[in-house]
């Protein structure tokens, strides 16, 4: 799978208190295991070469080196301040104060080179049962899974003070604030943006560059081979019959365990798995509080760090813990991993040879070799 064109969680790992290995846990040749204390969650990397990984650098458009990179980051940052202090100065001709924020992005150019890595859609364990009882599935602590800081340290950079501003003033001083930066005092929370305020009037004075790149050329040419194959791991491998009944063996072993999993697929017809299968062990982790009781939406409470501790979700607790020892049991028991690894490598190369063509052409375009 690719990270940067495919669905669902970060693939990164960040291994916390990393013991050696343990004697006692299995190998698992070709997956890469997590060992020691809490992590961010995320899928099972394949620690080797797969039949995508020719081509998996070259399915983000034309190659570009860090130098480039770090040019368009600088620019892009550099537009963005130009508006955030135009906004600035705008606002406080409305009598309204405007924290300038920082430009932010969700890799830095040296992370866009390496963001590209296979994996399996089966949620990240840790290697050891032991651990497994002691940390589940891992917390969702704020950490940049790049640099590992703490995310909510530097609040102010990510809007929260315009935030908090806002939400301190009173209601008619709001309506106002609003028709000063949307242009309407009551702008529509799904698509707010407008052709007035002062948000609207610094983006006239400082537009986005906008240009036919060869990003675009490259997008339009190969935009559907990218699709198909960024929808591979966690849509096309599921719709093999081995995995069907892999995952279903998976399934009466966790409800045997006493793991109800009914509410953790998608219903028919809308494109997600309609059955139950790791990540729906996931899913429900993360919808459960530490009292245990299962909230609305998967993932609703995940990353909301102002909500009360007994509110959250992937915080370690023994509510989150019992799925995860579950599963870490059901998958030991069918064999799911290497099992789920062996089916995913083998379409993987059905994949590579129905498509090599156009593949390879692919690549020879994003070296700039066409």
């Amino acid at each position: 799978m690719v990270a940067s064109v495919g669905a669902a969680t970060s693939l990164v790992l960040i291994a916390a208190g990393c013991t050696g290995p343990d004697p006692d846990v299995p190998e698992r040749p070709g997956l890469v295991s997590a060992e020691g204390g809490s992590f961010v969650h995320g899928w099972i990397m394949i620690d080797q070469d797969t039949p995508f990984t020719e081509y998996s650098r070259y399915l983000d458009g034309p190659v570009r080196d860090e130098q480039d990179l770090q040019e368009a980051f600088e620019a892009a940052a550099e537009e963005h301040q130009r508006r955030e202090s135009l906004i600035a100065e705008c606002m406080a001709a409305e009598g309204f104060e405007y924290f300038v924020t920082e430009y932010r992005t969700l890799t830095t150019p040296d992370q866009m080179l390496s963001f590209n890595e296979d994996s399996i859609a089966v949620p990240l364990l840790p290697a050891a049962r032991a651990d497994v009882e002691s940390f589940g599935y891992g917390t969702s602590d704020p950490i940049d899974p790049y640099t590992g800081d703490d995310l909510w340290s530097q609040r102010d950079t990510w809007g929260t003070l315009n935030d908090d501003y806002f939400a301190s003033l009173g209601p008619g001083a709001q309506r106002a604030y609003n028709k000063a930066y949307w242009g309407t005092e009551e702008p529509d929370p799904e698509a707010p943006d407008t052709d007035a305020g002062c948000g609207a009037d610094a983006y006239r004075a400082v537009p986005r560059t906008e240009s036919i790149s060869p990003q675009d050329v490259f997008n339009a040419e190969f935009g559907d081979l990218a699709l198909s194959v960024a929808l591979f791991a966690d849509h096309t491998v599921f719709e093999d019959q081995r995995v069907v009944e892999l995952s279903a063996k998976w399934a009466q072993c966790m409800t045997k365990a006493g793991i109800d999993l009914s509410g953790e697929v998608a219903a028919p017809g809308t494109g997600g798995i309609s059955y139950p299968n790791p990540m729906s062990a996931l899913t429900l982790a993360m919808r459960t509080a530490p009292d245990g009781t299962v909230g609305p939406g998967s993932g609703g409470i995940f990353w909301d760090t102002d909500a009360p501790a007994n509110q959250r979700s992937l915080v370690g607790s023994p509510a989150e813990a019992k799925i995860a020892v579950a599963d870490y049991d059901c998958r030991a028991e069918t064999d799911f991993e290497m099992r789920f690894l062996a089916v995913h490598l083998e379409l993987e190369q059905i994949f590579v040879d129905q498509n090599r063509a156009q593949l390879d052409k692919m690549k020879a375009a994003a070296l700039g070799q066409q």
